[in-house]
């Protein structure tokens, strides 16, 4: 059967690390999950624009962690290989006025990393942001040094007062989070030119002005070439989500949708690494797909879950597994936030795949 040629489930760009945690498998394997589901086709999207880390090597490991879970993808998206057709849509972006040379007050911490418009602090904890407040006073996460005030020359994104900024996100309550942004950034201007050599530049008039990372890899949207984008990140991510979404508004307004995944935390204390390493792949992925709960920002790996799942045999295992990957598809009249909905609130759930398991109906 046929792929479906509209739509495509993406992971926000993900930056590898060095020492790959399981949480680092959950994105690519919800990715994976979706798209057998919808039939589509999936991208696999990494983030190695980083100006201070060189991940190539990294990478390669990355890659592997995924293929021995058996996490599967259609196709790879590497921002640092794409970064000359990322440019060229900045300086469209800028030939088209939406990008305006401005002097303004910023706030700069001695490392550099934090660079930003002063009226564009954020005024609600984020834990994405490189910095913190600490006596009325902006500290940077990295060097620690306090930010001090600038005003000089630097290129912004003008946010359109009439753009439709609202993200259709999955789960539903984060949408009164994404506000948030909405209330402090519609209509303003977002700072998106570094003082800093990032080894990224663009031409405004007769200056050369270097891009902040971050700006540049979120127009990765728009070099899909599909009506509909599923993008898969997590609740830490949300600042990127709402700027991604105001950027393809202002550009080529696809239909995006945001699945934001819980935080999972091991407040248990539980040896992860020992009770992984001693299993199977479906362990594994069930005991992701199980541990996820979507009402609360953050989750935590519970024992009881991780003690059921291996109490259960391998054909079991495997029932369940396919259960899920199988039997969840889209019907023509379902909208597709209440289809996520269904798969990850309704058709992913323990208990009731547990019990037709147990009473060995076909599933």
């Amino acid at each position: 059967m046929s792929k479906n040629n509209k739509i495509i489930v993406t992971t926000l760009p993900i930056k590898p690390q060095e020492q790959i945690s399981i949480g680092m498998c959950i994105a690519p394997f919800l990715m994976d999950v979706i798209s057998k589901n919808l039939n589509c086709m999936s991208i696999f999207s990494v983030n190695l624009l980083h100006s201070y880390d060189f991940k190539d090597l990294v990478l390669k490991n990355y890659i592997d962690e995924l293929k021995e879970m058996n996490i599967n993808y259609d196709s790879i998206f590497i921002d640092k290989k794409n970064v000359e057709k990322l440019l060229e849509i900045i300086q469209s972006m800028i030939t088209l006025g939406k990008i305006e040379e401005r002097n303004e007050t910023v706030l700069r911490c001695s490392c550099g990393k934090v660079d930003i418009i002063k009226n564009g602090i954020r005024n609600f904890d984020s834990q994405g942001d490189v910095y913190y407040k600490q006596n009325n006073k902006i500290i940077c996460k990295h060097c620690n040094t306090e930010c001090r005030e600038y005003q000089e020359d630097g290129l912004y994104l003008k946010l359109e007062e009439n753009i439709d900024d609202k993200l259709k996100i999955y789960p539903s309550f984060l949408f009164n989070a994404t506000n948030h942004f909405s209330k402090q950034y519609k209509g303003k201007y977002y700072l998106i030119s570094k003082r800093r050599n990032t080894g990224y530049y663009v031409i405004y008039g007769d200056k050369k002005y270097n891009i902040d990372i971050d700006f540049l890899w979120m127009n990765y949207i728009n070099l899909f070439n599909f009506d509909k984008q599923i993008i898969i990140a997590s609740t830490h991510q949300l600042f990127e989500m709402y700027l991604i979404n105001y950027i393809n508004q202002m550009w080529h307004k696809k239909d995006l949708y945001f699945v934001a995944t819980p935080y999972i935390r091991n407040n248990s204390k539980l040896d992860l690494d020992n009770i992984f390493s001693q299993e199977d792949i479906i362990f594994k992925k069930l005991c992701i797909l199980y541990t996820l709960k979507w009402k609360s920002n953050e989750v935590n790996w519970e024992n009881s879950i991780l003690k059921g799942i291996r109490r259960l045999n391998d054909n079991q295992r495997k029932m369940l597994y396919d259960y899920i990957i199988t039997t969840c598809q889209k019907t023509s009249n379902i909208e597709l936030l209440n289809y996520l909905n269904n798969l990850f609130n309704d058709h992913i759930n323990y208990q009731r795949n547990l019990k037709l398991v147990k009473e060995k109906k076909n599933v």
